[in-house]
């Protein structure tokens, strides 16, 4: 465990109850640092704090889409803002209160404004993991941001069809990372790596992406990073045509090889850092309980140990973790 003070027959004792399938109760007396490791993780105080600064952000954010959606333009300068104020709120606050804000229950009905803002996020952190310094996060951070931009261009039909795309309709909505782009051009961007990587947010390595079927050797780090972060948010997210992943669900499946065609090692940068920002998350659990994250295998991300009223759960197929919450 990352930061723990865990005596090492206590990580022992978790590493076995790993291994064990089906429902299993554990009292926590036998683990008592455990519970100072979920105190740091759930600075109420401190989250709260990060709540306010998101607040802000996201009230901005509406703004710039509202305004995208009608003008079919990008105010750049008001953008600026919002991408400085997420990079600092990334330097200035834990990892971990981050991913609970982004990874918990949204309304989808808001879906675009904060897919934008969390792939915002996501993108600064995989900088922060690959310790990248504050002008390449930047540029993350804005490539998040501005991403999927280009879907103020889109029917709004088409982005709030419930059922499923028609051929003619998914070939509209494959032009918006070139609507992206050409938006960015013409608002005054100039950075090359920013609208680069913004039109190949949805290129794969193997070459079947669109819009432009480029492979690994033509793809730009930013690019590679932007998509991770992007499926990510998608798959934790509730939308009008399906319902929301667990993070750990979503991990697991990244660990399993279902998105092969990404960049295996960012993807183990990923999978490497996102499990120790979970721990001492709240989670609804599929039986109704409220738990909170204590463990989560790195050979099965699905099923995490959790907290609940003092006693450690291992959870499995037939009970999961069905959402992070507040």
């Amino acid at each position: 465990l990352r930061n723990s003070s865990l005596s090492k027959l206590s990580l022992i004792q978790l590493q076995k109850l790993e291994m064990t399938y089906g429902n299993l109760f554990v009292k926590t007396s036998n683990y008592n640092n455990l519970q100072n490791i979920i105190k740091v993780f759930t600075d109420n105080k401190k989250y709260t704090e990060f709540l306010d600064s998101l607040n802000g952000i996201r009230s901005k954010v509406n703004i710039i889409i509202d305004n995208a959606f009608k003008s079919k333009t990008i105010d750049k300068e008001a953008c600026e803002i919002v991408c400085f104020k997420i990079n600092n709120t990334i330097i200035s606050f834990n990892a971990s209160q981050i991913i609970q804000a982004i990874t918990n229950v949204r309304d989808d009905k808001k879906y675009l404004y904060n897919h934008c803002i969390h792939v915002a996020f996501l993108n600064g952190l995989m900088g922060k993991w690959l310790n990248l310094d504050d002008e390449h996060m930047q540029q993350l951070v804005k490539i998040g941001f501005l991403h999927d931009i280009g879907k103020a261009k889109i029917p709004q039909e088409i982005l709030d069809k419930p059922s499923s795309l028609t051929s003619e309709e998914f070939k509209i909505i494959k032009l918006h990372p070139i609507h992206s782009f050409n938006m960015l051009i013409n608002s005054g961007e100039r950075d090359k790596d920013v609208l680069i990587a913004v039109r190949g947010h949805h290129e794969k390595t193997n070459g079947t992406g669109y819009p432009d079927g480029l492979t690994y050797d033509r793809l730009s780090l930013y690019a590679r990073i932007t998509t991770i972060s992007d499926i990510y948010d998608a798959m934790v997210s509730k939308r009008v045509y399906k319902d929301a992943q667990s993070p750990f669900e979503v991990l697991d499946e990244f660990s399993r090889g279902r998105f092969s065609n990404l960049d295996t090692h960012l993807i183990n940068i990923f999978l490497q850092n996102m499990p120790s920002e979970l721990l001492g998350r709240k989670v609804v659990l599929s039986d109704g309980r409220i738990g909170i994250v204590a463990y989560v295998n790195h050979n099965n991300y699905a099923f995490p140990l959790i907290n609940v009223n003092e006693e450690i759960i291992q959870t499995n197929e037939n009970l999961r973790c069905l959402c992070v919450c507040d």
